[in-house]
């Protein structure tokens, strides 16, 4: 906010709209947020694909305005294509995938298939409930792959919101061993 101030941009609607949800955007403030192990790198690269190819470390402000726009019709045209893919190709789906079927008619062509890699993944973890208390629920989450991390996960139950994950030591662990 200071520095909109020494700048005289205080009355910008849209600056003030970024910095009033800089909790969504700004990594300090997503320090406490579970990732289940994704780095700031991986979370970053949808930020820095936005800009491939328009903008370099020389680009000066007035630049900067001109590529962000041209970035923004770019978004648009990819979004326009996306919706008439989705509109003309019909996604497969088992008539026994509920879910899937549904996922299918509401969502674009390029998210369903997000979504669909997302629900499988979710085939790929152990949940483990370990603790109950104050409204608090504890888990384990750990990938059922060999050599990987897990995570105790406490999640409050009046939000489902993830409070705490905390990583936690793990050995090499056969198929059919329990957790450690």
């Amino acid at each position: 906010m200071e520095l909109m101030k020494e700048n005289g941009l205080e009355s910008n609607e849209w600056l003030q709209q970024l910095y009033d949800i800089r909790e969504s955007w700004v990594p300090i403030y997503n320090r406490g947020t579970f990732f289940a192990g994704m780095n700031t790198t991986g979370r970053s690269e949808g930020v820095n694909s936005f800009f491939d190819g328009f903008v370099t470390s020389t680009t000066n402000l007035k630049e900067f305005i001109v590529k962000y726009d041209q970035a923004l019709k770019r978004i648009v045209k990819r979004e326009n294509d996306e919706d008439f893919e989705s509109e003309h190709k019909f996604r497969i789906v088992n008539d026994n995938e509920f879910l899937l079927k549904h996922a299918a008619k509401i969502y674009t062509r390029n998210v369903f298939h997000k979504f669909k890699d997302e629900m499988n993944g979710v085939f790929h973890y152990k949940v483990e409930e370990v603790e109950n208390a104050n409204g608090f629920q504890s888990f384990i989450v750990k990938s059922k792959e060999q050599e990987v991390k897990k995570f105790v996960v406490t999640l409050d139950l009046q939000t489902y919101e993830a409070l705490e994950a905390l990583e936690v030591e793990t050995q090499y662990l056969d198929s059919d061993q329990e957790m450690t």
